[in-house]
């Protein structure tokens, strides 16, 4: 190897490493930092990633999670949050309108963590199967379930921060 590839090399790698310690820790001990436009979260709605990640009760969470599950965990919470305010809109709709909502897909990154894929389809099809139920009741009970929807904040912009459960009458 020239001298000059040798250095391009070292460079390079140096580069790689320091990146990867800086956006994702590695799996060391360094605790990783997101933002928005950390790429790992490219593909999700900015103001939603910016959102989650500025929730003390979230930032909690994700320090008692395992260092290698927080960005699949930062992944879900967003593409959750995109999907359970679009399927509270869909529901409210159906009430109005009397006619069952689309099916609703999760936002996806893109590129997914390893177990996003499998959760945003288990997620897809429980709540396929209360549409499909021809009764909002069953979309209702879905959205409340605990765990789930029923703590989305609907609107973070507005004052009182009613979540899905609390519009629902359930909290």
């Amino acid at each position: 190897m020239r001298m000059s590839s040798a250095l391009k090399y070292l460079g390079t790698a140096a580069a790689v490493a320091s990146a990867c310690m800086a956006l994702t820790a590695c799996g060391g001990d360094k605790e990783a930092t997101w933002t928005a436009e950390s790429p790992e979260l490219a593909g999700l709605p900015n103001a939603v990633v910016a959102e989650r990640l500025a929730d003390p009760v979230f930032q909690q969470t994700l320090k008692e999670t395992a260092t290698d599950e927080r960005l699949s965990m930062i992944q879900l919470q967003v593409a959750s949050t995109v999907f359970c305010r679009d399927l509270y809109a869909k529901y409210q709709s159906w009430l109005n309108t009397g006619e069952a909502p689309t099916a609703t897909t999760f936002a996806e990154p893109d590129d997914p963590a390893q177990g996003f894929a499998d959760f945003a389809g288990e997620w897809e099809s429980m709540f396929q199967q209360a549409i499909d139920s021809g009764d909002p009741e069953e979309l209702r009970t879905e959205l409340i379930a605990p765990l789930g929807c029923d703590s989305v904040i609907i609107d973070p912009a507005s004052a009182d921060h009613a979540t899905i459960a609390d519009k629902l009458g359930e909290s």
